[in-house]
């Protein structure tokens, strides 16, 4: 048994135990197919435990903003509420930013299951294909899963930690709804995201294995002789679209980390405005911060460029095939265009590396204006003006 196999069983398991997986592999028919009763039970879970804690959450910190923003525009006044509202929401955000996963999973579940089963079932096919032909399991990167279960955990991890920015408004500390709320987030905003996410991520490198070992093989047969099989070419296009359906489903847990590192940029941008001397601390933290960017953005490029060269090989088949073949294939070129020239700003493989420059712009910016205010603090601005001149003094 292979270190792969073993991982996604394990996580399948605990995906299982925390109420996010229904899915059973059978090995006989080499498919995945739905468990009713998992299916029943999560359902069930959905509507009476994680609908509710959202309302509820939604019900409690809506007004509470509300209510500071009324006061800020009708009070004139020169104190601190502005800064601390500010770091207050900005801490708020960052420790549940991964709730933008959890709805998208929760929409996903109701309206987008049958895309579900085909992405796992495709993946099924075309692992059981490439074990045939090669007699092992695909080789992925670990390096690059060490990278992402990283990244997941420090996502994860800002939910279950507590601070006092992270306090639920009118609610009493270790109270019951208090309890409900805090355990609630750790269960639908830590535990399966991290999950879900760290086995969206392993798919991702196991397309990455695919299309490698695909490329790999195209440049054999080509040495080998003129004409590909077209059984070969049917497989490259069950690949590209499997890319295509898969993408909708890692979207949302790319999307999130994405943002992480936005605000982590954004947080060491402010200190080094805040502490003014801290260049060491900014070069080492922006280097970690876009570790995750440049890894996933390395991936996607890869697997952008194996496309268009087996797009350029079903069209040199077209032309040294018979006139049916023609036909067969030409059509399937036109359809797999479709795949691999998108421009859509939401497809998460059209990322580049002018995407991570644009979001540290972003970052610029919004350290700027957290700056400033700061500066038309002037309460606070004094205390730390008076901090930061006695630490360099000593």
């Amino acid at each position: 048994m292979s270190v792969l196999t073993v991982a996604l069983r394990v996580l399948a398991l605990l995906s299982t135990i925390f109420g996010c997986n229904i899915y059973r592999y059978r090995p006989h028919s080499c498919k995945f197919q739905r468990h009713k009763g998992l299916q029943s039970l999560i359902t069930l879970m959905h509507y009476l435990w994680l609908r509710p804690w959202i309302f509820l959450a939604g019900v409690l910190y809506l007004p509470w903003f509300l209510m500071r923003l009324l006061m800020f525009i009708s009070h004139n006044t020169e104190d601190d509420r502005a800064l601390v509202v500010m770091y207050f929401s900005s801490a708020l955000l960052c420790k549940y930013q991964n709730l933008i996963a959890t709805l998208l999973i929760l929409y996903i579940y109701k309206y987008r299951l049958k895309c579900v089963d085909r992405v796992l079932n495709g993946f099924a096919a075309i692992y059981k294909r490439y074990c045939r032909l090669y007699g092992c399991a695909p080789r992925i990167n670990w390096w690059l899963f060490g990278v992402y279960l990283l990244e997941l955990l420090m996502v994860g991890g800002s939910v279950i930690k507590r601070n006092s920015f992270s306090r639920i408004p009118y609610v009493a500390p270790h109270s019951p709804i208090d309890n409900y709320l805090s355990w609630s987030s750790v269960l639908f905003v830590a535990l399966q995201p991290f999950l879900l996410g760290l086995l969206a991520h392993l798919g991702l490198l196991l397309l990455h294995a695919y299309y490698e070992k695909e490329l790999q093989f195209m440049q054999q047969q080509k040495h080998r002789s003129n004409i590909i099989a077209k059984e070969q070419v049917q497989h490259y296009v069950n690949l590209i679209h499997l890319r295509h359906h898969f993408e909708v489903l890692l979207r949302p847990f790319v999307w999130v980390a994405l943002s992480q590192q936005i605000n982590d940029c954004m947080i060491s941008l402010h200190l080094l405005l805040y502490d003014h001397h801290r260049l060491c601390l900014l070069f080492y933290s922006l280097c970690v911060t876009l570790l995750y960017p440049m890894c996933f953005v390395y991936q996607t490029i890869f697997i952008k460029s194996a496309e268009k060269q087996l797009g350029n090989e079903l069209l040199r088949f077209k032309n040294n095939g018979s006139k049916q073949q023609q036909l067969q294939m030409f059509c399937l070129y036109k359809r797999i265009l479709c795949y691999v020239w998108t421009d859509s700003s939401f497809d998460i493989f059209n990322l580049n590396r002018s995407h991570i420059l644009e979001g540290m712009t972003y970052s610029w910016i919004w350290a700027m204006f957290t700056n400033s205010l700061l500066v038309n603090s002037p309460q606070a601005w004094q205390q730390h003006y008076e901090y930061i001149k006695q630490q360099t003094h000593y």
